[in-house]
């Protein structure tokens, strides 16, 4: 089972473990009835009701809208665990409503809710760990205080010559390397995250695990698995 002070370093990875990307998600409402189909065996989301957005170190998962995030699972033992409930409507972060995602209208994509949160969660992790949420319960009008572990900022040269970046890619490895879960993920492009980052790795014992990815890794795609398009170009 995934332990709650490993949630933080999987944040980086939880873009390459959706099946959509969440920004495809908010064109379609229902995220192609992913927001209420609990993934079949995939952990650490397992338990949670949907493919939903990870919102990072929180324990949270939610639906994304153009300007909010819907919560519909926290984890237990999580730092969101008694702040946030389900159906909690994140509205902003710091008191700043979250600006609105326009699909063209920025350069990088991911403006709006997700954007809004990561520098939050980066604002907060930089000084005394302390989010603080805007939230809809309700009719009640909320500020909601998550407690993160405060990891320092990134610096201006992240990700090289970095603590935090350093501090994150150290548990997200460790993470990799004791879960068999991890080792064993079935989509191609969610194998190739683990075995490449595995195959990163400082550690002798980690890079060994990634070789041994790599090596078994022998079978061509075949129909119907997400790379076969690509595969037969």
């Amino acid at each position: 089972m995934i332990k709650v002070r490993d949630l933080a370093t999987l944040g980086m990875l939880a873009v390459v473990l959706l099946p959509t990307s969440p920004l495809e998600a908010i064109k379609d409402k229902t995220n192609q009835g992913r927001w209420t189909k609990p993934t079949v065996n995939n952990l650490p989301d397992k338990e949670v009701p949907g493919f939903l957005v990870n919102l990072g170190p929180t324990g949270a998962r939610a639906i994304l809208t153009e300007t909010t995030f819907i919560v519909k699972h926290v984890f237990k033992g999580s730092p969101a665990d008694g702040r946030l409930r389900p159906e909690d409507l994140i509205t902003g972060v710091f008191g700043k409503p979250f600006s609105s995602h326009t699909f063209g209208g920025s350069p990088h994509g991911y403006e709006g809710p997700i954007m809004d949160l990561g520098l939050g969660i980066e604002k907060a992790e930089g000084k005394d760990g302390k989010l603080i949420l805007n939230v809809s319960r309700g009719r009640e009008t909320l500020e909601v205080k998550i407690d993160l572990e405060a990891l320092g900022s990134f610096s201006a040269t992240f990700p090289m010559q970095c603590r935090k970046s350093e501090l994150v890619r150290a548990r997200a490895l460790k993470y990799l390397a004791d879960s068999t879960d991890a080792q064993a993920v079935w989509q191609a492009h969610a194998k190739s995250a683990v075995t490449l980052a595995l195959l990163s790795s400082d550690l002798p014992q980690q890079q060994a695990l990634g070789r041994k990815m790599a090596l078994g890794w022998n079978g061509v795609p075949g129909p119907g698995t997400w790379t076969s398009a690509t595969a037969r170009c």
